[in-house]
């Protein structure tokens, strides 16, 4: 087996492992949307690539990732090979000959035998003649399908006239026109999209979705939580003192204030979103090294601060709408936050923690003033 027959046999993507990074997606996250499902799905496979392309710069990575996506999805099973890659590094050296080192490089990484540059060289020589298969890598500009469009209809109607097509016949003639053509147009339209949208996420750092107010649909008012869990006025200076003793940066603002008042946008008691706080981050102590940044999230949402990060009014949303989620199907004689505890933490004994850190809360602020 040769040099290109042995990269086609290797699989970076395969159909199966899509099927299992959707199924992961799904089972890690089940309350997310179809919109941060496919957004986590997308950045899974960009970082893949990225794993797969760190013989090749920041530029000329994103041209290749952009080429060899573009190639997959139009497959009947989603899959990228190496001979893919190999196939638009290829078109890259031809248009800038300084990339031979860095294909070497990269070749090197992913295949059993040393090769000289010449061997690479003419690798990437042989493969010339299939190179009208490979994606256009060349323009990242979006074609407009529309004055083809209109164009085609134009001719159709010229056709008619010209013919003396009978009425209905025409009609008719123009309403498939319009149909395929429109058909066309939205196939390359959303295949832009879908591209652009892999790209553009191609540059952040892999992370569950942001929840923002534009995807995320308003709390219901009818709350699934037992009444003792439901929001009440507190007496936040109480809080806010307790808090500043313990040397929490929860004290300040802008992450007291943002606790509290998605609290009340969800109609959940802002003494269980300090306690859950408590328990995941000590209430983030301020002189912890990098306090400012665990302050972001401080529920853990979505794995740990670490892994998201974004700002406390988002990470306290997602927190809070995990808590509605969950709470849905809790029967009310079972204990609100033993339920929360089933798929909120991996640890058994979390909700003992939250339990008693809510008790002690209660006791310093639960009464308003």
């Amino acid at each position: 087996m040769n040099v290109l027959e042995t990269l086609q046999t290797k699989e970076l993507i395969t159909d199966d492992q899509i099927h299992i990074l959707k199924t992961s997606i799904r089972q890690k996250y089940p309350y997310i949307s179809s919109h941060d499902s496919a957004c986590l799905f997308a950045k899974a496979v960009h970082e893949l690539l990225n794993q797969n392309l760190k013989a090749f710069n920041k530029e000329e990575c994103q041209r290749i990732k952009r080429a060899v996506l573009e190639q997959a999805i139009t497959r009947d099973a989603f899959s990228i090979n190496y001979l893919d890659i190999f196939k638009v590094c290829s078109i890259l050296q031809e248009e800038n000959p300084l990339l031979l080192t860095p294909i070497a490089t990269w070749l090197s990484a992913h295949h059993p035998k040393a090769l000289s540059m010449n061997e690479v060289q003419n690798l990437l020589t042989e493969l010339t003649p299939s190179r009208q298969l490979t994606p256009s890598i060349a323009s990242t500009r979006q074609t407009s399908y529309l004055p083809l469009f209109m164009e085609l209809v134009r001719k159709v109607w010229t056709y008619l006239k010209t013919h003396k097509v009978l009425m209905l016949q025409s009609v008719t003639l123009i309403f498939l026109t319009c149909t395929l053509s429109y058909s066309l147009y939205r196939s390359h339209e959303e295949k832009q999209l879908y591209i652009e949208t892999m790209e553009t996420l191609a540059i952040q750092p892999l992370a569950p979705p942001i929840r923002t107010e534009s995807n995320e649909e308003t709390p219901s008012l009818e709350s699934p939580l037992q009444p003792e869990l439901r929001y009440k006025d507190i007496d936040e200076l109480a809080l806010t003192n307790w808090l500043t003793n313990k040397q929490s940066l929860l004290a300040k603002t802008p992450y007291f204030d943002s606790i509290m008042a998605v609290a009340e946008e969800f109609n959940i008691n802002p003494l269980l979103l300090f306690a859950i706080t408590g328990q995941e981050q000590g209430f983030v102590p301020v002189d912890h090294h990098k306090a400012s940044t665990i302050a972001n999230n401080p529920f853990n949402v979505y794995g740990s601060w670490q892994d998201f990060n974004t700002n406390i009014t988002d990470t306290s949303r997602i927190a809070a709408r995990t808590i509605l989620n969950l709470s849905k199907d809790c029967p009310p004689d079972e204990d609100p936050i033993k339920w929360l505890n089933r798929k909120y933490a991996e640890d058994p004994n979390w909700h003992i923690g939250v339990s008693q850190i809510l008790t002690q809360l209660e006791e310093v602020a639960g009464q308003s003033k």
